[in-house]
């Protein structure tokens, strides 16, 4: 049975192919609709960015200009974590909430400067408050950090929940500098679902890409209508 379509959601889908984005809610809309369609085309854990930095923007502006306000925005967030941990046991691969569904906050932007924002606090208090196993959000740490994001995530991992999981500026960065990375690409790495770093459209070295299953070839071969057209083993190599 088809449910009434909410006018305001037709009109935010019908502008995605055609507009920018224009607020929060928008945005959040944007990349739960997005991240439905690689989910849909058989694609497994799924990390969802750096969404402190990426939505602060559209944040700041709604909440300038009236459109919305912070409790607004807090129940928007939730919303959005509801929705995307609907049907996380489909989702899940070893186990439940097991999804890679990663949500990143904070970090280093130079030696000296850590980028964080209130986004960074609501995130991690709407994680607390809802207290599901997924998404799951990770928190980059450095010594240069606001005490108060390090002592609230503290607080939301001894509730039990199994996040934020933490990654270390201090260590990371230098590393994937020697490594041999350019200097701006470090300071915006990401994680990979199993929260490796790598460079967030950048690198092609993230392991859960794609996994080669190397007996496909020969269930090919297996299957063909000429199998009987085989003999010998040196038939079956070529």
């Amino acid at each position: 049975v088809l449910k009434t379509v909410n006018p305001e959601q037709a009109q935010a889908l019908n502008k995605l192919y055609t507009e920018s984005c224009e607020s929060f809610k928008d945005a959040l809309q944007r990349i739960l609709f997005v991240n439905q369609l690689i989910w849909q085309e058989g694609h497994k854990l799924v990390g969802l960015g750096h969404l402190d930095w990426i939505l602060e923007s559209y944040y700041q502006h709604d909440i300038d200009t009236g459109v919305i306000t912070k409790d607004k925005a807090f129940n928007l967030i939730k919303e959005f974590l509801l929705i995307l941990h609907k049907h996380y046991e489909y989702k899940s691969s070893s186990l439940l909430g097991d999804t890679g569904q990663v949500i990143i906050l904070g970090g280093l932007t130079s030696p000296e400067t850590y980028k964080t924002n209130e986004l960074s606090y609501m995130f991690i208090e709407a994680i607390q408050d809802l207290h599901l196993p997924d998404p799951k959000v990770l928190v980059r740490v450095s010594r240069k950090m606001p005490k108060d994001l390090l002592e609230k995530s503290v607080e939301c991992i001894s509730t039990g929940i199994g996040c934020p999981l933490f990654a270390n500026d201090d260590v990371i960065i230098p590393i994937l500098k020697n490594f041999g990375y350019p200097e701006n690409d470090c300071y915006n790495y990401g994680t990979s679902a199993c929260w490796e770093p790598f460079i967030t459209g950048k690198s092609v070295d993230a392991n859960n890409i794609f996994q080669i299953n190397f007996l496909q070839p020969l269930i090919n071969v297996f299957t063909r209508r000429d199998i009987k057209s085989i003999h010998n083993y040196e038939e079956l190599l070529s």
